[in-house]
């Protein structure tokens, strides 16, 4: 596994917001995400602000890409 750096992380923060995002999960749990729920249970705090940053990167991409606009797929079903 390669060393996650400062310049990496700085550019994640800047750009996607990630630890926003990491912080609420963690003190308030996420039920719309629960990927990020389990890889904070498997992994540590950097990897896992790499792993969001690089999924927002590939929707990004896709989006301009395709011309389409953002369709979540909500895991959670309505009761």
């Amino acid at each position: 596994m390669q060393v996650v750096t400062t310049v990496g992380l700085d550019i994640a923060k800047s750009v996607f917001q990630v630890h926003g995002v990491i912080r609420y999960a963690k003190i308030h749990g996420t039920t719309h995400r629960p990927w990020l729920t389990a890889l904070l249970a498997r992994r540590p705090t950097k990897i896992a602000a790499i792993a969001l940053a690089n999924k927002n990167a590939r929707i990004v991409w896709a989006m301009l890409a395709s011309d389409k606009f953002y369709e979540p797929k909500l895991s959670v079903q309505a009761a």
